[in-house]
Order: structure tokens, then C-alpha cells, then sequence
């Protein structure tokens, strides 16, 4: 179980760096505007960072955690998404998660995968707006 009140987990959502894999690494925060992602992929409309991991308020061991990604990327290959690894890293380097980055998705269809897969939260960006935190109601 995680131990943090809500304002300190909504101020550690806010300060993960978001790294994702491409030739070279590209690093997003929450609130940027992404232009390092963007000139790297110049088709993006939008895009989502979503994981499988820890399902809040769940802690789950690296075995659980790799088998619920697992479980996402064949939800998302079925989907057509194109999807990009990627590595969120709290401001202090102690913890880290995978993700996906979700090429072109919706807001409401990453809403309704970040759900069913038990997670509090999400990165869902724009072109116009960068990056934002969005809670799953």
C-alpha cells in the first residue's frame, strides 16, 4: 500500500520526468510543450504516457509490474496504436515505471485504458497544450 497523502502524490506525479526511447531519448515533464517530441515525431496531433504498473494504491512486485505491461501493449497492438517505450523517474531518482507512449490517441480512449488497468493518473498531450496531468475520476 502507498503511504503518501494526496498532495504530496499529486506534487511526485507532477515532478516525474517522463524518458522516452527513441534514438536518442527524448525527456518530457509535465506542462512542457513537447517540442523535442514533436520534432522527433512532427505527425503527433496527441499522445498519452500510460503504464500497467503499481495500481494505486497497490505496490506490485517488478514480475507483476512487467506481466500488467505485458497485458497493456497487447491491449493497445490490438488497438493499432503505434506505441513507443518509455521510463517515468521520480525528481529524485529513486523510483521508476515503464510506460507506453501512445501515438495519436484520445483523450477519452486513454482515460478509459489508464481505468481499466487501475492506474490514479495519466500524461495526456496535445500539440497546442503540451503535457498534462489528468486523474482518473
Amino acid at each position: 500500500m502507498i503511504s503518501m497523502t494526496p498532495e504530496s502524490l499529486h506534487q511526485a506525479f507532477l515532478n516525474t520526468r517522463y524518458i522516452v526511447h527513441l534514438e536518442p531519448d527524448v525527456t518530457l515533464r509535465n506542462y512542457d510543450k513537447s517540442t523535442d517530441l514533436l520534432t522527433r515525431l512532427p505527425h503527433l496531433t496527441s499522445w498519452a504516457f500510460i503504464t500497467a504498473w503499481n495500481p494505486l494504491p497497490e505496490i506490485l512486485t517488478m514480475a507483476k509490474n512487467f506481466a500488467r505491461n505485458g497485458l497493456l501493449r497487447a491491449r493497445l497492438e490490438e488497438g493499432k496504436y503505434i506505441v513507443h517505450e518509455g521510463t517515468g523517474i521520480s525528481a529524485d531518482g529513486i523510483w521508476a515505471e515503464a510506460f507506453f507512449l501512445i501515438e495519436n490517441i484520445t483523450l477519452a480512449e486513454a482515460h478509459t485504458i489508464a481505468k481499466d488497468f487501475g492506474q490514479l493518473a495519466f500524461v495526456y498531450g496535445g500539440r497546442e497544450k503540451g503535457n498534462e496531468l489528468v486523474y482518473i475520476e
